[in-house]
């Protein structure tokens, strides 16, 4: 298991990653991603920096999203001959939400240029797709357990493309300008239809990038849609949100009833995957009072952390109830089926569920 909170109860843990397994595997699971499920959360990976000589080579999991367009854009228009130290810098991106920053310096141009602005935020957001973060990697094995069309919509607030890149020509990206056109066909031909809450910025489509316009128009042309997600799945998971993220925020002030309702009338627990300082005993209490007023279950994990825990707790539950039906069927006790299995992985060098697995062809087969 994954480091955690001393004070976090793991029972919690297993019951909670149990109730997310189930609702995917009736197909009732959904998820939301945001910053913390992206390129640049990514601690594996360094984030080049544009028009700037240095190069994120460590804690980058901590670097709030995009942090070398946040330094292009202090740097041009806040401090363009008196630059802040490294460390300043940081403290500085981890205080502010990207949005506010954008804003701010910006101002209220922004509306004006965003066709210009577009150009410096696909530098920074559409990375080419041979780079994989391995949260991505931790969230494909997770996909994978059951095989595919085990999650065939997936929601995000990122502009960036990995979920695109993961999946290929498997899925469709459905955004403002093209919902109306394209969702409906995407599901005839059974892709996986990736939605963009807050709009893409790939070619000339429309983008939310301030806070002003997400309170103002919130994602108001995707609502009917998102609210249906929030009914009918069984769990839903926001991935990657911190309390502060206006994006998070502009979600409670939309749907706050639903998420409500979804406790209260249906009994769907609704979870949020978000890191926390595992040092700090009163980072997570205060933390898991804020979420738990909100009706939301607080899982402390980044989202590698998660969906790899999530795929081998998937896996281990999978091998359990394998050894269930073994037993059955080769009439043999708990503990006498240990002992074979054992025995083979001594022999072959497999691993425990390639070995049940291995089993379980061989008694299909006899």
């Amino acid at each position: 298991m994954m480091s955690l909170p001393a004070n976090f109860d793991k029972n919690n843990l297993s019951r909670w990653l149990n109730q997310i397994a189930e609702a995917h595997r009736e197909k009732r699971c959904q998820f939301l991603f945001g910053a913390g499920m992206s390129y640049f959360e990514d601690n594996a990976l360094k984030v080049k920096i544009k028009d700037a000589d240095t190069t994120f080579k460590k804690d980058t999991s901590k670097i709030p999203l995009s942090g070398g367009l946040l330094r292009k854009l202090m740097h041009n228009h806040v401090w363009p001959l008196n630059k802040p130290t490294e460390e300043q810098y940081l403290k500085i991106i981890r205080k502010y939400p990207f949005e506010l920053i954008v804003e701010a310096i910006r101002g209220k141009d922004i509306m004006n240029s965003k066709s210009d602005f577009r150009s410096e935020l696909q530098q920074i957001f559409l990375q080419d797709s041979s780079v994989k973060p391995k949260s991505y990697d931790a969230f494909e094995r997770f996909i994978n357990t059951w095989g595919d069309n085990s999650l065939m919509e997936i929601y995000t607030t990122n502009f960036d493309n990995q979920f695109e890149n993961l999946f290929g020509d498997k899925c469709k990206s459905i955004h403002f300008d093209n919902y109306y056109q394209e969702y409906y066909k995407a599901i005839e031909k059974k892709l996986i239809r990736i939605i963009h809450l807050h709009g893409t910025i790939i070619e000339n489509f429309d983008y939310q990038i301030t806070e002003t316009e997400l309170y103002e128009k919130g994602d108001t042309r995707f609502r009917s849609l998102f609210e249906k997600a929030l009914f009918d799945s069984k769990a839903f998971v926001f991935v990657g949100y911190s309390l502060n993220d206006p994006d998070l925020k502009a979600i409670f002030r939309n749907y706050l009833k639903v998420l409500e309702e979804r406790i209260e009338q249906f009994e769907h627990p609704t979870y949020i995957v978000a890191p926390c300082d595992n040092d700090n005993d009163f980072d997570y209490e205060i933390g898991n009072k804020i979420w738990r007023q909100r009706n939301i279950r607080w899982i402390p994990y980044d989202a590698y952390e998660f969906f790899t825990e999530l795929h081998n707790f998937i896996k281990n539950k999978g091998d359990m109830e394998d050894i269930d039906k073994l037993c059955q069927t080769l009439g043999k006790s708990k503990s006498e089926l240990e002992i074979i299995i054992e025995d083979f992985k001594t022999s072959l060098g497999y691993d425990r569920s390639k070995v049940i697995s291995m089993i379980k062809y061989i008694k299909q087969n006899d």
